[in-house]
């Protein structure tokens, strides 16, 4: 809310918690639209929206001698709204709908639908699916400060947390969801624009097996990266450097013992040495990439640059996974320079990243003065 209009809010609210009856208007057209609007997002129902709206303003004509003088209102009533909407839940009264489901346009907005929005709406869709599996804390942080536009303060007073609380969930809740709906996108372009997974000329026995090893060494590399060990600080720095170092000899060594197995891969193709599924995986793996180094950001005083490369070796490893799968060749050189090579790439960038932005600079004791 604008200051001057929560300024003329917060008055009214004082005059109708004193008495004035005549300041319910003000505060009901102050509050309604906002409050409306959340608690339609909260239940996709508008018959449940506008109930729960009327409880919130009946409550808040109950408690109104409760309200303190110089208070701000918006976050009060966004409090009692949150309550009611989830002790309505707990009372079974409402049904959740699973976050891919919309509330039509027509009950949300006043414009009406054209296809240009088309490819909004569906970003939108992928990024409430993505944000519906988060944690509810942090995901109530979002959508408080993100989605209503209220200030980490106000959120803060509405969820009984504290500011740097509101701060860090809304952050790590916008790049979570950030991630996952960029790579559930890229793996469509991938998909679509590729022609769907190609199976000739390679036996389909050998994409099953390069494709599920090369996910096993993601999965090690993530479990490297992201895992915090029995440290506050994650993973060593041994550890960090050897999963940014192993990762593409592992990925490259197993493609070579495949390619033993079925001599017919090791045919090369003229014209193909690889450069476009070079640049195709670094233009799919730049992105989540950037997301999770921000996610991280000034949280390892100790070995950012490894931590760092470690990212950057799980992404190179799930996106070469993804590109290996639409890839026809085989052949160790296109694979070295187009699948293995954007991986060593991809650590040398993350690591240049984590000394930019993972690191935590420490202030000089005679700066604190």
């Amino acid at each position: 809310m604008a200051g001057a209009e929560g300024a003329a809010a917060d008055a009214a609210m004082e005059r109708y918690a004193a008495g004035d009856e005549s300041a319910f208007a003000n505060v009901y057209d102050a509050l309604a639209p906002r409050l409306y609007r959340y608690l339609l997002r909260k239940s996709r129902e508008v018959q449940a929206a506008e109930d729960l709206l009327q409880q919130m303003f009946l409550q808040m004509h109950r408690s109104r001698g409760q309200f303190s003088r110089g208070a701000a209102v918006m976050p009060w009533a966004y409090a009692i709204a949150r309550r009611l909407f989830i002790d309505r839940i707990r009372r079974g009264q409402l049904e959740l709908r699973i976050a891919a489901e919309h509330v039509s346009v027509a009950a949300c907005s006043d414009e009406p639908p054209v296809n240009g929005i088309l490819e909004a709406r569906q970003l939108a869709q992928r990024l409430a699916q993505e944000l519906s599996r988060l944690p509810a804390a942090h995901r109530a942080a979002f959508e408080l400060v993100r989605q209503e536009g209220l200030s980490h303060a106000e959120a803060a007073q509405v969820l009984g947390t504290t500011i740097a609380a509101v701060k860090m969930r809304a952050h790590r809740a916008a790049n979570l969801a950030f991630v996952g709906a960029a790579v559930t996108a890229l793996l469509s372009v991938l998909l679509t624009f590729g022609g769907g997974l190609d199976k000739d000329p390679r036996p389909s026995a050998f994409v099953a097996g390069t494709t599920l090893a090369w996910a096993c060494v993601a999965l090690l590399a993530t479990w490297i990266a992201l895992g915090r060990g029995r440290s506050m600080l994650g993973r060593p720095r041994l550890w960090l450097a050897g999963a940014a170092l192993v990762t593409p000899a592992l990925l490259f060594a197993w493609m070579l013992v495949w390619n033993a197995l079925y001599p017919e891969t090791l045919r090369a193709w003229a014209g193909r040495p690889g450069f476009l599924c070079l640049d195709f995986t670094l233009a799919m793996g730049a992105w989540p990439l950037v997301a999770l180094v921000l996610a991280r950001r000034s949280s390892d005083p100790v070995h950012p640059r490894a931590t760092g490369a470690a990212l950057g070796a799980m992404v190179g490893a799930w996106t070469g996974s993804l590109i290996n799968l639409n890839c026809r060749i085989a052949n160790p050189a296109h694979v070295a320079l187009g699948h293995v090579l954007p991986v060593v790439i991809l650590v040398a960038l993350a690591s240049w990243l984590g000394m930019r932005f993972i690191t935590t600079r420490v202030v000089p004791a005679r700066d604190w003065a």
